[in-house]
């Protein structure tokens, strides 16, 4: 698959969150896009020749010749009741990283920075956005854990139990992990590939072509603030070489 791959230099991986159907007026970290927002990006995507996919698509090579990549972190219940109703209307694919605690029900750890409470999804609609079709899950660890600060067993039971638990929702194997904070190094890479990821993302830094290292797939985050012109030169397909030579994200 890598030889497959070797023909894009960069295909662009957009970092979301939250779906909401109104601005998020009391959140601090801004960690959310507007359904108004999301459907007018997607459109664009769209009318410019990208086909958005899965990690479960690339495994398969069924790529398309501009394929780019919608993905969600959290499980937030409402990428069930926004995205999935713009994935449905549009007949496009994401992904979606969710928390492998399936006990937890509310982003804890973003309320205690200021943020607004949010729910996760249940395991009814985890299921129902994974028998879509349309939507891919994926692992984000079993609690939204800074993976580098922790214990070599606290590691590995964030990357093989949250792949377990989710796997046994689905009954389904999951593909993908989405490393917390997008921060890892070497220790998470060989964590991931043991686990029995195909595919891990992070942030804006890594690898410079996208075949580089699949377990090191970078990211590009899309704010609820952005422009038109912001959103296509992030998405121009040269973004994160453009990153790697100004020395930073613009």
């Amino acid at each position: 698959m890598d030889a497959y791959l070797e023909r894009f230099a960069e295909i662009p991986v957009l970092m979301y969150r939250r779906v909401s159907a109104k601005p998020l007026l009391n959140s601090k970290l801004k960690l959310y896009i507007t359904t108004a927002n999301l459907e007018r990006q997607i459109k664009f995507l769209l009318k410019r020749g990208y086909t958005p996919i899965t990690f479960r698509d690339l495994l398969r090579s069924e790529t398309p010749k501009k394929p780019i990549f919608l993905t969600f972190d959290g499980g937030y219940d409402d990428n069930h009741r926004n995205l999935l109703y713009l994935l449905q209307q549009f007949r496009i694919k994401a992904t979606v990283f969710v928390i492998g605690d399936r006990s937890l029900a509310k982003n804890t750890w973003e309320i205690q920075e200021g943020e607004p409470e949010a729910r996760f999804m249940t395991n009814a609609q985890l299921i129902e956005c994974h028998r879509s079709g349309l939507i891919e899950i994926g692992s984000q660890g079993m609690r939204y854990t800074h993976l580098p600060r922790i214990a070599p067993e606290e590691l590995e039971e964030e990357m093989t139990l949250s792949k377990h638990n989710i796997e046994k929702v689905l009954d389904a194997e999951v593909l993908s992990f989405s490393y917390p904070y997008g921060d890892f190094g070497n220790r998470e890479v060989e964590a991931a590939r043991t686990a029995g990821y195909k595919f891990a993302v992070g942030g804006t830094g890594g690898p410079r072509k996208f075949a580089d290292d699949l377990l090191r797939i970078r990211r590009i985050p899309i704010a609820p603030t952005e422009t038109r012109w912001q959103f296509f030169k992030k998405t121009s397909g040269f973004y994160l070489r453009y990153c790697d030579f100004r020395g930073r994200d613009e």
